[in-house]
């Protein structure tokens, strides 16, 4: 079955942090659920069978950023905790 889920980005958040240096962040994502990420303006459009656990990361990785705690994830740590399909935030 193919989800799909919508997830806004705030315009006053950096970009760059939640897609990594050369879409380093996303592409964790896309390799680690099945799904296709397509970004267009302030939105991110997931599709595929774990849209709704790929949107719960992205969401939890745009509240650190908005929390401004952005050093509270890095590009290894995401990896681990999706790898391990982990919430980033709370661990679990």
């Amino acid at each position: 079955m193919n989800n799909q889920v919508k997830v806004e980005i705030d315009d006053t958040l950096d970009r760059s942090e939640l897609f990594g240096i050369m879409d380093r962040n996303l592409k964790i994502i896309k390799d680690n659920f099945s799904v296709e990420i397509i970004q267009r303006g302030n939105e991110i459009t997931l599709t595929g069978d774990d849209a709704e656990k790929a949107g719960t990361v992205i969401r939890e990785m745009l509240g650190i950023i908005a929390s401004g705690e952005k050093n509270r994830f890095s590009e290894n740590k995401l990896y681990n905790d999706i790898g391990g399909k982990r919430s980033i935030i709370s661990g679990k």
